[in-house]
């Protein structure tokens, strides 16, 4: 929703996959649900889900989710979770001969980590580094990668605040031996817009100060991908 809004403008129907859609038993209180302002888990997840039927009510899309607990709720990521997303993926190619698998680039500010300690002294760390679950699910994913299918890296909102994803996805690409085939697409910001505005829980904590997400004006007017291929 917030990097794709390209690929949902498409004519033919989509998988859309929530991979960390599964729900702590008994309930929890995570750091980002209380940020949220929700009083467990339960509460969060009732009205994300909430959120998201709303946004994609009318669609053609199918929306399904993975029971894989997001990291607020564990005390680390398993191989178990890992290899849960790259079957999936799997999975899906198997279902799908040929298809394009969109997974996160993982943009954000990949600086050394000598160069964020001296910004952080020097109190100019607030530059936006890459979401590690994203890093997780794409490199979950790419892990069973197989002739079958083609991963589509995108570019991620609000993450590329902090810097493109064009650095990392080359290394990922060297890392797997393909390349990386750059893609630009102009989106309908309005429409995008409206779209976000559906997840009213979540955009005033990702947006930055002053320019909400759900704003046709502070987003950006392309999108970026990139195709890996041999």
């Amino acid at each position: 929703m917030l990097s794709c809004a390209a690929l949902l403008k498409r004519d033919a129907p989509l998988d859309v996959v929530t991979v960390f859609g599964g729900e702590p038993d008994p309930p929890r209180l995570g750091y980002w649900d209380e940020i949220c302002g929700f009083a467990s888990s339960k509460e969060a997840l009732a009205v994300r889900r909430a959120e998201q039927a709303a946004a994609f009510a009318g669609s053609q899309h199918r929306v399904s989710s993975l029971p894989v607990l997001e990291r607020q709720y564990v005390d680390e990521r398993t191989p178990a979770d890992r290899r849960a997303i790259g079957v999936a993926a799997a999975e899906w190619a198997n279902r799908n001969p040929g298809g394009l698998v969109a997974l996160p680039a993982g943009a954000g500010w990949t600086a050394p980590a000598l160069v964020r300690r001296v910004a952080l002294l020097a109190g100019r760390a607030a530059r936006v580094r890459p979401h590690p679950e994203h890093e997780v699910v794409r490199d979950s994913a790419l892990a069973m990668l197989d002739a079958g299918w083609t991963p589509l890296l995108y570019e991620e909102l609000p993450y590329l605040e902090g810097g493109s994803a064009d650095s990392t996805v080359a290394r990922i690409a060297r890392r797997h031996g393909l390349r990386a085939t750059p893609l630009e697409q102009a989106v309908d910001r309005a429409a995008k817009a409206a779209r976000i505005a559906f997840y009213a829980s979540q955009v005033p904590r990702i947006s930055a100060p002053g320019r909400r997400l759900d704003d046709p004006e502070a987003l950006p007017a392309f999108e970026r991908y990139w195709l890996l291929e041999p």
